[in-house]
């Protein structure tokens, strides 16, 4: 476990923006009737109830259920935070390809939330996340692209999956391509592009 309080705080933050970002694009697609109830039951702030409707189809391996548990873990609502089990409930819903689950478990494995630490590992998560059209993951992957974090520094990538985030509104993923257009840090500046 990360013994740095600050970094903690910093990671579950990021970590709570991506299922903010999750929760206010709608329910993810579950097929599932009883995870519609629980994830109407999330959004009205009552996690217990979403949490005792969401196990049933999550022990069936709903994918979508699997990740409103994570959640609920990993934030402690309605019950004391968990990032063990909440990574264990994550790790299922990724080995279903789930995008949400796999970019949160890839924050997990970067900042050693509820298990080991692996930047290589979140960085294939990333990837599987981004490649699903998951802007988010994008974003990540760009970043780790940029520092050299989990993979080899590489310019023209994280140029590209940071674009994809941009595109998609996210903030970050903007100023870090404005950045990396207008220095010649890691690709040669392009300003015209950097403001288009």
């Amino acid at each position: 476990m990360v013994g740095n309080g600050s970094l903690r705080a910093s990671a579950l933050r990021a970590i709570t923006t991506l299922f903010a970002i999750a929760i206010l694009a709608g329910a993810p697609d579950s097929g599932h009737a009883s995870f519609a109830t629980a994830f109407e039951r999330y959004n009205a702030k009552d996690s217990e109830a979403a949490r005792i409707e969401a196990e049933p189809d999550a022990e069936r391996g709903n994918p979508a259920a699997q990740w409103l548990l994570g959640t609920i873990y990993l934030l402690g609502q309605g019950i004391d935070a968990d990032p063990e089990t909440a990574r264990r409930w994550f790790e299922k819903s990724a080995e279903s390809n789930y995008p949400p689950s796999q970019a949160v478990l890839g924050r997990m494995f970067e900042e050693e939330i509820g298990g080991r630490q692996d930047a290589a590992e979140a960085h294939t998560l990333y990837r599987l996340s981004a490649e699903q059209g998951y802007a988010d993951a994008a974003y990540l992957l760009g970043r780790q692209f940029y520092f050299g974090e989990g993979t080899v520094k590489d310019g023209p990538a994280a140029l590209k999956w940071l674009t994809i985030a941009a595109d998609d509104g996210n903030a970050d993923a903007q100023f870090l391509c404005a950045k990396i257009l207008l220095t010649d840090e890691i690709v040669e500046a392009d300003p015209d592009r950097a403001v288009a």
